[in-house]
């Protein structure tokens, strides 16, 4: 008689062969990316994808209130 043990084993075994049959290749999920560097220190990155036909912006500010002037407090804050 076989137990719950035993099946839940070999499902177990079964489950641990398939699984990488199926699994995604990583080289091929991540993008190129081109970085360069504008003359006002600003790095940009691009990660074209040509399979679809949207741009997608996303802006990120490396800056906080240490960084403002002494005579322009908040200004970091005032950005967007």
């Amino acid at each position: 008689m076989i137990t719950l043990n035993k099946i839940s084993g070999i499902a177990f075994f079964i489950y641990y062969l398939i699984t990488p049959l199926y699994s995604e290749n990583l080289e091929n999920r991540l993008p190129f990316i081109e970085e360069y560097q504008l003359e006002n220190g600003m790095r940009v990155l691009i990660a074209p994808n040509y399979d679809n036909p949207v741009v997608y912006v996303n802006v990120y500010i490396n800056a906080s209130k240490l960084d403002d002037p002494i005579n322009q407090a908040g200004i970091s804050e005032d950005a967007f």
